[in-house]
């Protein structure tokens, strides 16, 4: 969509050529699709989406860090938080941890982001022959044959972000197998 032509309607159109559910216009300009939510967004008040589209001015296409969101009435998606998943194939989590990257070298960049589970990720890592595999931010996947430093992991509550692949899935920053 234009960003000097943006309307409701254009973003919602553009988004339903694309097959995907979920819309949102932000910043008076800017349409984004997807069929999932990630990261910790939650509603705020709906005064923040206080901006006019720039291509009609008697619609409102959300605000500076704010999005008006429309999302297809027959779109079915999980609510509450996401589940842990604790063993698969043979891996089981181990801790919850940040910066996963920091002690998994590879990163597995030929996942699509929006295909991550953590079992893709497991079976991903297991198959180059790697012994430890991690999920990321939802959407990234990280390899390698760690020692884990004792102690300086995060409670396994922390590790809530759900998987772009599977939303009733979780793993954030640091879930390890």
């Amino acid at each position: 969509v234009d960003n000097n032509s943006m309307t409701i309607e254009a973003c919602l159109d553009s988004c339903a050529a694309e097959d995907l559910s979920i819309t949102s216009v932000e910043y008076s300009r800017e349409c984004y699709c997807g069929n999932t939510i990630a990261g910790y967004n939650r509603p705020i008040d709906r005064s923040n989406c206080n901006m006019a589209c720039s291509g009609n001015s008697l619609e409102l296409c959300g605000g500076p860090g704010a999005l008006s969101l429309y999302i297809n009435n027959s779109y079915q998606f999980t609510e509450g938080s996401a589940s842990v998943v604790q063993t698969y194939n043979g891996y089981a989590v181990t801790e919850c941890w940040e910066s996963v990257y920091q002690f998994l070298p590879y990163f597995a960049s030929n996942i699509p982001h929006d295909d991550l589970t953590v079992q893709v990720c497991i079976d991903n890592c297991a198959s180059l022959g790697y012994t430890s595999a991690g999920v990321e931010y939802g959407q990234e996947c990280w390899c390698g044959n760690a020692t884990y430093p004792i102690g300086e992991s995060e409670p396994i509550g922390d590790c809530n972000m759900a998987c772009l692949g599977d939303a009733s899935r979780s793993a954030m920053a640091g879930a390890v197998f």
